[in-house]
């Protein structure tokens, strides 16, 4: 806790995010024991995977108030808890379907003599496992186009892309 010059506290102390992480495990379940609930779907994986671990990190400083921040074995017991809800999915015999943002891939590269971040790439974000552990992975995107008729009218189209770098079903 920080105390400022106005006597006012700070603190970086988790309040709710485990209350709200055991909400969803109760709602997800559920839906995997509703036999008229074929498909789940959780927008945003992402916001999922901070809660799990932001959930575990308050749990963590329920009994260490001081802890600010898991350390990096501890996030192994987050990782337990995702894989635990992606598979409980298979064994309820339910689609489910995780939406998550793009994020960049980067990588150190020496450029004109200093390093520097690149991208080479995107991936989902949030948890970095996840394309081990799902079936499919489909990049979705809108491109805009931009078309000019014969009177020099210009009209925007957004038009869908869907791309599948790869479909473990069929390997």
């Amino acid at each position: 806790v920080v105390e400022s010059h106005l006597g006012m506290t700070q603190s970086n102390r988790l309040i709710g995010v485990k209350e709200l992480w055991y909400e969803l495990l109760t709602d997800y379940q559920k839906a995997l024991r509703d036999s008229g609930i074929n498909t789940i779907m959780i927008d945003t994986f992402s916001f999922l995977w901070e809660v799990c671990h932001m959930s575990l990190l308050q749990e963590r400083q329920e009994k260490k108030p001081d802890k600010e921040s898991l350390g990096e074995i501890e996030y192994a017991d987050a990782n337990l808890r995702i894989r635990t809800l992606l598979y409980q999915s298979r064994i309820a015999k339910k689609n489910l379907i995780l939406t998550a943002p793009l994020t960049d891939v980067r990588i150190d590269k020496m450029i004109r003599g200093e390093v520097k971040s690149v991208v080479v790439g995107t991936r989902a974000a949030g948890w970095r496992h996840i394309g081990k552990e799902v079936d499919f992975i489909i990049e979705t995107s809108v491109r805009e186009d931009t078309v000019t008729d014969e009177k020099g009218l210009k009209q925007v189209n957004n038009i869908p892309h869907c791309f599948s770098p790869f479909n473990r079903l069929n390997e």
